[in-house]
């Protein structure tokens, strides 16, 4: 247990320098030392997220789901009948969860569910964690849909709230773009009229 929260700080320690591949490589580690507890895919699944592996983030907070589903489950094996039914009906605590919500929204919309991420991201709730990879999430989605304004006015939230952050994330859209503008100019000198029908 100490050797993997000593991983984890490492890694956050990691993800907020922009060092994102060494990020999740630490929480890998991380999860490796751990591999049945529940919390540890929660941060699997952000380090996904930052690295651009959005279907290994889904699954990473799918497996999270399914181990405090059967912890729980096991847990509540040893009360009595009735104190058993009370607790499994109850929503238990989960300090996880709005954030867990936020990055399925940027999932959704990676896969071009726009609407649904959408509808995530306006939920109060989601708002009031003041994450930054969230409202990130919502600038991209704001964005795509033409609606610069709003992009521009989400960014600005982020660089007043967490100036290294909003750096981070500009050079991150930097290289990205970089990538797919050396991709369309690849695809183009291969067969100009096949990148001109696209």
């Amino acid at each position: 247990m100490i050797k993997q929260n000593y991983l984890v700080n490492k890694a956050y320690d990691r993800l907020e320098k922009g060092k994102y591949e060494e990020a999740l490589s630490l929480i890998k580690k991380a999860q490796q030392e751990s591999p049945d507890a529940p919390d540890i895919y929660a941060f699997l699944g952000e380090m996904y997220i930052f690295n651009d592996e959005f279907e290994k983030a889904q699954e990473a907070f799918q497996t999270r789901e399914e181990l405090r589903t059967k912890a729980l489950d096991e847990s509540s094996q040893s009360l009595g009948k009735k104190l058993r039914k009370w607790v499994l009906r109850q929503e238990i605590f989960d300090e996880y969860a709005l954030y867990i919500r936020a990055y399925q929204a940027r999932i959704l919309f990676e896969q071009g569910n726009w609407e649904e991420a959408e509808n995530i991201f306006r939920d109060p709730e989601i708002q009031s964690i003041q994450d930054y990879q969230a409202l990130y999430s919502f600038a991209l989605l704001h964005q795509t849909k033409g609606d610069r304004l709003a992009a521009y006015q989400t960014m600005s939230e982020i660089e007043a709230q967490e100036p290294a952050f909003y750096y981070q994330q500009i050079q991150h859209l930097r290289k990205k773009w970089k990538k797919v503008k050396n991709r369309l100019a690849t695809a183009q000198k291969n067969s100009p009229e096949e990148t001109l029908e696209r």
